[in-house]
């Protein structure tokens, strides 16, 4: 099944509401803000364990420190230019 397309203008989209045990996937322009992300993440698929989503995985070792597959590293939507698929976490 293929992934959501983003909208003209939409900044943060939801493409993988669950993505794991404890991710979701977006995809996003390559500006956006963490606080952004997250509060569109926790508005559009929201996560009553410990709080909601609370964590934009940034790179390959922050991936590690968070407990998760390198793989979960921000990489570039072959679908749409400048924007990039990133993994949110929640615990």
């Amino acid at each position: 099944m293929p992934l959501p397309m983003p909208q003209e203008g939409q900044r943060v989209l939801v493409t993988l509401p669950y993505a794991g045990f404890r991710a979701m996937q977006v995809c996003v322009v390559e500006e956006a803000t963490d606080e952004e992300i997250l509060k569109i993440c926790n508005r559009e698929n929201p996560q009553l364990v410990n709080g909601g989503w609370h964590t934009v995985v940034k790179s390959k070792k922050h991936a590690k420190e968070c407990g998760v597959d390198e793989n979960s590293a921000p990489g570039k939507c072959e679908d749409c230019p400048g924007r990039l698929h990133k993994i949110i976490l929640c615990m």
